[in-house]
């Protein structure tokens, strides 16, 4: 591929694939549609309720400024609970519709709202009132359980703080004993007061810790907005999976057009003829008959795409091939180059493999041919220096069935034009085409818009290109050419009867006669008198004696 088709790439040749493809895209839509459209109708649907809930900050000073209310409760963890298998036990006895706790664990999903106190508790069921029964149940027994968890742990605390304080009783006690019992300013006195003292500041201590864990409270928090009052959301939801459906076919539909305009990619425009081929299109035609001979703006186009032919055409370079990609197989584009280089005072020898078919004759019936004595060669009574070979195909022997050896002598055999064009028909095979290659110097490749695959268009050019062969450039031909129609021709002028008997011609009469006017009878002649009958004629002959006259 040439750089200049390459730097082309671009979202302009992208659309290019997506129009030629976009069957391959409108088939995807539709087929990923309708799997859409099955599964909403089959799958089953179900209702999603949320409860928001706002969580109590357990702390013994709760309003502290020095951190907000969402640094005190870690949301993640909060989540975590709510959806745990200790909540759900408890939530599922309570609902009592014989949902299991695994079932409602998979049915729940709790998300914490970014810096706040807030988590909102969603639950899956089959219908919007089991949906909004189950997250109220879960937020409740999820705010039970918090503050269950948070008395608990108050109670174990202040048990403990309870138990301290009655040994440090005692040990007060104790001490107020020693100091009753001992000498003002002995030792012992002393010790006992020392005791006392720091038994009194840490009884001191304990008992404001245990005013403050009392005056804790632990409830869980609170309900914000129960599930009846947010709206619930239904799965699958009919707009956004037909819209997303769509979507999809339509990106995997662009997706598959590109691999399938790869496989079974057809040339429809000049840029992709040049591309493929890797050199200029010498000329675009526009009839869509064949004709023998070309005709109007399709004959200058060949005589233009002549004159580049001749410009790029290499020095020694005397056998042009012509590859036909087209679907006809007529060659009588083949025929016009040939007729165009013809009329450049050029000796051009047409050569026409398989010449028995009907295309090439029909392709080859204007050029008003003339036998050549003592050989197969025909030459052009219409433009002079034009000599045509149709060489028939070959059988079992031949080196092959279409470059045989009559075409190869005339091709480069002693007595050879100037200036040889050597046709390759569409059904040509691998091996006629490597035979073309040796004899070749130069080629043109014929194309089909709409029709000619660029896969064995960019393969031939290849091959051409590896052994050697100039690739000049190709022709490109509309799609859908037929053949011209048949003239008629004039059928024979069927003359009318002519009258046998005397009645039949009787004379007109003339103007200003009466019609009833008759020839006179000779006087002495009686009026039904006959004219006599010949010896040896019948009767009934005698009275139509000029049949034989008007026959004759």
């Amino acid at each position: 591929m040439n750089q200049a088709h390459t730097e082309d790439l671009g979202i302009g040749q992208y659309l290019q694939v997506l129009a030629r493809r976009w069957p391959v895209v409108a088939v995807t839509v539709v087929v990923v549609t309708a799997l859409t459209v099955a599964y909403v109708v089959l799958a089953p649907r179900t209702a999603t309720a949320t409860t928001e809930v706002n969580l109590n900050v357990i702390s013994t000073d709760p309003f502290t400024a020095s951190r907000s209310a969402s640094g005190l409760v870690d949301g993640t963890t909060e989540a975590q609970i709510a959806s745990s298998y200790a909540v759900a036990v408890l939530a599922s006895e309570r609902l009592g519709d014989g949902t299991s706790s695994s079932e409602l664990r998979r049915n729940v999903e709790v998300t914490p709202v970014a810096d706040a106190t807030v988590i909102r508790i969603a639950y899956t069921a089959p219908t919007p009132v089991a949906a909004q029964r189950g997250a109220d149940m879960v937020a409740a027994t999820y705010l039970e359980f918090r503050a269950e968890q948070a008395e608990q742990r108050l109670e174990s605390m202040i048990a403990r703080l309870e138990a301290r304080l009655v040994s440090l009783r005692e040990q007060l006690v104790a001490a107020n004993a020693r100091i009753a019992s001992s000498r003002e300013g002995s030792s012992t006195a002393n010790q006992a007061v020392s005791d006392r003292d720091l038994v009194t500041i840490e009884i001191d201590s304990l008992l404001a810790q245990k005013s403050d864990l009392e005056r804790i409270d632990t409830s869980g928090g609170a309900v914000l907005t129960p599930a009846l009052e947010n709206p619930v959301v239904h799965a699958p939801g009919t707009r956004m999976v037909l819209a997303t459906g769509v979507l999809l076919g339509v990106v995997l539909g662009a997706v598959l057009a590109f691999p399938a305009d790869r496989r079974n990619r057809r040339l429809r425009r000049g840029g992709d003829v040049a591309a493929v081929v890797d050199a200029p299109v010498l000329a675009t035609l526009e009839g869509t008959e064949i004709v023998p001979l070309l005709e109007g703006v399709d004959r200058e186009r060949m005589r233009a795409a002549r004159e580049a032919l001749l410009a790029r055409l290499p020095d020694g370079g005397r056998v042009l091939a012509v590859l036909d990609r087209t679907a006809t197989g007529a060659p009588d584009v083949a025929v016009g180059l040939a007729l165009a280089l013809a009329q450049d005072n050029r000796r051009v020898r047409l050569v026409l493999p398989d010449g028995d078919r009907d295309e090439v004759r029909d392709a080859t019936s204007g050029l008003d041919l003339e036998q050549v004595a003592g050989g197969a060669m025909e030459v052009s009574r219409l433009v002079r220096g034009l000599e045509v070979v149709r060489a028939p195909a070959g059988g079992p022997c031949d080196a092959d069935a279409l470059i045989t050896r009559e075409v190869r002598d005339h091709v480069r055999g002693p007595g050879s034009a100037a200036t040889v064009v050597l046709v390759v028909p569409h059904a040509a095979g691998a091996a006629s085409r490597s035979a073309v290659q040796r004899l070749a110097q130069a080629a043109v490749v014929l194309v089909e818009r709409g029709v000619s695959r660029s896969a064995e268009v960019r393969r031939d050019a290849r091959a051409l290109t590896e052994a050697g062969v100039a690739v000049l450039g190709a022709v490109a031909v509309p799609r859908g050419r037929r053949p011209q129609p048949l003239v008629p021709e004039p059928q024979p002028r069927v003359l009318e009867p002519q009258p046998l008997y005397p009645e039949d011609l009787a004379p007109s009469v003339p103007e200003g006669e009466p019609e009833d006017l008759a020839p006179s009878v000779p006087e002495g002649e009686p009026e039904d008198q006959a004219p006599p009958i010949p010896e040896g004629e019948p009767e009934g002959q005698a009275d139509r004696p000029a049949a034989a006259e008007v026959t004759r």
